[in-house]
């Protein structure tokens, strides 16, 4: 317990004593092969929803990190009073997008270490239409301290492969949607025959709310939540039933379409009224 009273003051001690000392290290700007600009042709109308799409507003850089073999930046580890992150950060800056592998050491008193490899992407809108350019140089931080020590988040090279990579790959980016389905429909059965038809046929979700359940309804090799409230009506039962649809926009079209739609409310028809 001393010991380790020790080795944490001792260390304290020393990131405190390190924090206001050596100089800010200077960039180094490395140069990269020439690529090819990448052009994206969005749709101009949702396909589900024929709405209008307005690129202009939108921000990819979830999706650009998504390509990348490295995690998102995050916090990785911690020992004592040292701190320690890692990953590709990738943010939107007016025209650009900037992609940063960053691997960083942070003390008690702020940053001890930090390794950065800045990629910026730049882009141009013309309707529905980006077009993006690969940058002919990057920048690179390589910092250092007298205490921490460690290697950059990977080699250069290999992070000047992952930019490219992530790059010949941007054609892959969509745009996320959600279709909220909704609808009702009478049944002459009773509300104890409906129900278990769902559970038997697609699977129930734990609920404790006795007149709404939630069923497993599969869509697109996923179990989307389906909301059922049944009701007595008449000589039968009322159901109201929703669920809410992600899909995704590409240049090539909608992962979602009328017909998905239309077969999924036959699905739901066939199961309230077999």
């Amino acid at each position: 317990m001393l010991k380790k009273i020790i080795t944490s003051t001792l260390i304290s001690a020393i990131v405190v004593g390190l924090s206001g000392c050596g100089e800010v290290p200077k960039p180094v700007t490395k140069q990269l092969q020439k690529v090819k600009p990448m052009v994206i042709e969005f749709p101009k109308v949702d396909p589900i929803t024929l709405k209008e799409i307005n690129i202009n507003s939108l921000n990819f850089s979830n999706e650009i990190v998504k390509l990348s073999k490295y995690k998102e930046y995050h916090f990785s580890s911690r020992y004592e009073s040292i701190r320690y992150y890692h990953g590709l950060k990738v943010n939107k800056h007016n025209n650009m997008y900037s992609l940063k592998y960053i691997k960083r050491t942070e003390g008690r008193t702020g940053l001890l270490r930090e390794s950065l490899a800045s990629f910026n992407f730049m882009y141009k809108i013309k309707d529905n239409t980006i077009t993006f350019n690969y940058p002919n140089n990057y920048q690179h931080i390589e910092g250092s301290s007298l205490m921490v020590t460690g290697r950059p988040l990977d080699k250069l090279s290999n992070l000047e492969n992952d930019s490219k990579n992530i790059f010949s790959k941007l054609d892959t980016l969509y745009i996320n949607k959600r279709f909220n389905l909704s609808g009702e429909t009478n049944s002459k059965y009773p509300e104890e025959s409906i129900y278990a038809n769902f559970k038997r046929i697609l699977g129930e979700y734990s609920n404790h709310n006795k007149k709404q359940k939630v069923f497993k309804l599969k869509f697109n090799d996923k179990s989307i939540p389906l909301l059922v409230e049944i009701f007595p009506y008449r000589e039968g039962s009322k159901v109201k039933y929703s669920a809410t649809l992600p899909y995704k926009i590409t240049q090539n079209g909608s992962s979602l379409t009328k017909q998905d739609i239309k077969d999924i409310e036959t699905k739901i028809s066939k199961i309230i009224n077999d």
